[in-house]
């Protein structure tokens, strides 16, 4: 067996090599269950465990680990849980794994006619969105047109599907969008840290009592023979030269620890999804960005992030839409803007799955300037500070954070921002949506997702919000599904607060 998630290894699409990978890593994950609740995957495959072997041997047979493949739809939050994700010496990543499980089971092409066309998003939107119209009204669930989809493609008769725009996000850009007014914004010192709190200071009196205090003579204790360094180790420590570490100017991981500014010269990237579907969310990303002194410039708006091949194990063509992303981007990201990506899957394919499967200092160089709005807002505002002048206060919000920001753990960027309009309050649901890509939509899948979705709706009922917030489109299609309001796309709620048109 062999621990690979490179296209190009030579045994990276052997089935008996791809058979003892997983065996090997259900072994991991049998023996350690930190994950048992967080997909229909990891409930099955303990359950086969359970139920079919001693747990001293625990191989499933091939019909078992397919099983469990096919019920993966790639949320990534294992990497959250998971202790042995890369670089342990165990190297255990599930979700490649699948991924190169489908891979291997299609022969890195598309499986089938079906598979291949819904990963064209791009040649699909530009035909619905010239007869939108029409195409939304063949696209009602229940209707000829979806029950031939069905038995053509797997995607589901039933479920509601994202509608078509009557105008692109592009159309929108070159017909007036790219002209709209950059407000002056004048940078502001951070806020200063919060003082000492007054208790923790000492008293005269014992400052007084500390000074009258003889000082203890201070013991040398003998270090372990075994802790002194041999003339070996330190000849070669001190041949050893050190290299400090920068700190980084984006903060990827969330934490708190940035402290330079980023540029305020930024490029949307909607890909197909705002391309075609629903362009608020990228018009209210660009106007909240202004709002906020940002240079704002439009890469072509018609780019597939690739994520639909990829999860379909059509490896050629994500490769070849990766490439060409790349390519695309790599002057923009070069003359020193960063690419403002507002949909999340394809916010972490661009960051994450681009190096790692193209290997190559370019996807690398882009993947370092791909940012969420909110996380770029979010640093602008510890750095030299947003505007802060809203004109409207947003309720109690029920915010839905999205599967694909979780697992890049970035916090809560876009409720910390919310949070500054006043008579704001936000309460995060965090659970899935159960459609994660195409997953969802397909046949075999609608009872699973549909027992996923139902906790994450209830919690947002029960949240009794004056407004419901979500970052990825196709889990707010989902959570309208469900009997609730289609959600706002943060940015969209956010130009909401400012008073900005959003619709």
């Amino acid at each position: 067996m062999t621990v690979t998630y490179d296209f190009e290894h030579p045994r990276y699409f052997d089935l008996d090599d791809l058979r003892g990978e997983l065996d090997r890593v259900y072994d991991l994950c049998h023996g350690c269950r930190l994950c048992w609740d967080l997909c229909p995957s990891f409930d099955t495959l303990f359950r086969l465990i359970d139920d079919k072997t001693d747990g001293i041997d625990p191989r499933l047979d091939a019909a078992d680990q397919d099983r469990v493949v096919d019920e993966c739809y790639q949320c990534k939050l294992c990497y959250v849980k998971c202790p042995y994700v890369p670089p342990h010496e165990w190297e255990l990543d599930f979700p490649r794994l699948m991924l190169r499980a489908l891979a291997v089971r299609s022969h890195g092409k598309a499986l089938t006619v079906g598979h291949k066309i819904l990963g064209e998003t791009v040649a699909t939107g530009r035909a619905a969105t010239m007869t939108a119209g029409l195409a939304n009204a063949s696209m009602k669930p229940g209707s000829v047109a979806r029950k031939t989809m069905e038995k053509a493609f797997g995607i589901s008769a039933q479920r509601l599907l994202p509608s078509y725009a009557k105008e692109k996000f592009s159309t929108w850009w070159k017909h007036g969008g790219r002209d709209e007014p950059v407000r002056a914004f004048e940078p502001t010192a951070p806020a200063p840290e919060p003082p000492r709190p007054s208790f923790l200071e000492p008293t005269p009196e014992e400052l007084a009592a500390q000074a009258a205090a003889p000082a203890a003579p201070e013991a040398e204790a003998e270090v372990p023979s075994f802790l002194v360094p041999t003339d070996d180790e330190l000849a070669a420590a001190a041949g050893v030269a050190t290299t400090p570490v920068e700190p980084s100017v984006r903060d990827h991981a969330g934490t708190e620890d940035a402290v330079a500014a980023p540029t305020r010269s930024v490029t949307i990237f909607p890909t197909c999804m705002l391309e075609y579907q629903d362009p608020a969310p990228a018009k209210a990303t660009v106007r909240v960005l202004r709002h906020n002194g940002c240079d704002v410039d439009c890469a072509r708006a018609d780019r597939c992030c690739g994520m639909p091949s990829l999860d379909a194990g059509d490896v050629k063509a994500f490769l070849a839409k990766a490439r060409r992303n790349v390519e695309e981007l790599l002057p923009t990201v070069r003359s020193g803007r960063l690419i403002v990506v507002a949909q999340p899957t394809c916010n972490y394919v661009l960051r994450k799955e681009y190096p790692e499967y193209l290997k190559t200092p370019e996807a690398q160089e882009v993947a370092d300037a791909i940012v969420d709005p909110a996380e770029y807002l979010f640093q602008l505002r510890r750095s030299e500070g947003i505007a802060e002048d809203f004109v409207d206060g947003l309720g109690t919000v029920a915010y839905h954070v999205a599967c694909h920001l979780r697992a890049q753990q970035q916090g809560y960027k876009a409720r910390d921002l919310l949070q500054l309009a006043p008579g704001t309050t936000v309460k995060v649901v965090e659970s899935c949506s159960g459609i994660d890509g195409t997953w969802g939509y397909r046949a075999q899948n609608v009872a699973m997702a549909k027992e996923i979705i139902a906790p994450t709706a209830e919690r947002l009922r029960d949240a009794k919000a004056d407004l419901v917030v979500g970052d990825c489109l196709l889990s707010d299609v989902a959570l309208e599904e469900e009997g609730l309001d289609r959600p706002l796309h943060p940015m969209q709620a956010l130009a909401r607060a400012y008073g900005l048109e959003w619709r």
